[in-house]
């Protein structure tokens, strides 16, 4: 008959203050008994836990070698057993002859980490592990390399322009864009894809792509870099966040600089046949 709750309970609280094999009381942090010299178990962590919770529902304990016992015995029974149905194969076998289940190798490297695990742990969630493990690996090697990558992009792309100056007090329209040199065009030229917008002056440009500015910052510049390489004049990167008239939220690659909507409109075509189709002329306005 199993002991009373209260005779487990002292049970396991004797555990913690005695000796297992004299009986003589102990310390908490003591190694090894001060009468007899036996190794005394220790009172903290996952073995110490077990041996109380095992006390409890049953009252008494064999000692902590159980444990390591228990483990082999899962070790042994991984070998010698199918892991779906449970039923005993032979060490070559490759299929279950009760349930058709493909067998896990017992030689091997990856058999050698199965019975570690197991040793470690007391459980094995399958062989799929190890290829779940490697690919974990992989990701998190290659974001460090895209990561690396940007960063290194980041800092010789093109950079974002200043916000313009406000609109005076009481003015009703906006300030005029700079008069270009001839009709239709800037007087730019083809550059490396930095131009930075005019200070303090609203006009007109040819925007080429947005990109959202949360993710897609390297996109925007190598779209730069791109479009300074077909010679479209002042190629930069705008933050919308920063002008009344762009929506906000995005990296906006844009080109030229222009007096009128007119202006902008002519020099569309030639945005389009560098490459960029969905280009089109916006104004730019703080």
């Amino acid at each position: 008959m199993d002991a009373p709750a209260g005779e487990r309970a002292a049970a396991v609280a004797a555990a913690d203050r005695t000796c297992p094999r004299c009986g003589s009381l102990r310390e908490a942090d003591q190694g090894f008994c001060l009468e007899c010299g036996t190794a005394l178990p220790l009172v903290t962590g996952r073995i110490a836990s077990l041996r109380r919770r095992w006390m409890r529902f049953v009252g008494w304990y064999p000692g902590d070698f159980v444990w390591v016992s228990l483990l082999a015995l899962a070790v042994a029974a991984a070998d010698r057993t199918c892991p779906r149905c449970g039923s005993l194969r032979e060490a070559d076998q490759r299929f279950c002859l009760e349930c058709g289940s493909a067998l896990p190798l017992v030689t091997g490297r990856i058999a050698s980490l199965r019975r570690r695990w197991m040793r470690l742990l007391g459980w094995y969630p399958g062989d799929f592990v190890w290829v779940a493990l490697l690919a974990l690996v992989v990701a998190a090697a290659g974001a460090a390399a895209a990561i690396v990558v940007s960063e290194r992009r980041a800092q010789a792309a093109p950079r974002t322009y200043a916000a313009p100056a406000p609109l005076a007090p009481g003015s009703s329209t906006l300030p005029s864009a700079p008069e270009p040199a001839a009709p239709g065009r800037t007087t730019s030229t083809p550059g490396s894809g930095s131009a930075s917008w005019p200070a303090g002056e609203n006009g007109w440009t040819i925007v080429l792509v947005s990109f959202p500015k949360t993710t897609s910052r390297a996109a925007a510049l190598r779209t730069a870099a791109r479009a300074a390489r077909a010679r479209l004049p002042l190629v930069g990167i705008l933050d919308s966040g920063l002008y009344a008239s762009l929506q906000p939220g995005y990296l906006v690659v844009v080109s030229g600089v222009y007096a009128s909507k007119a202006d902008a409109d002519g020099a569309v075509a030639t945005a389009r046949q560098a490459g960029f189709a969905g280009a089109y002329s916006r104004q730019i306005a703080g």
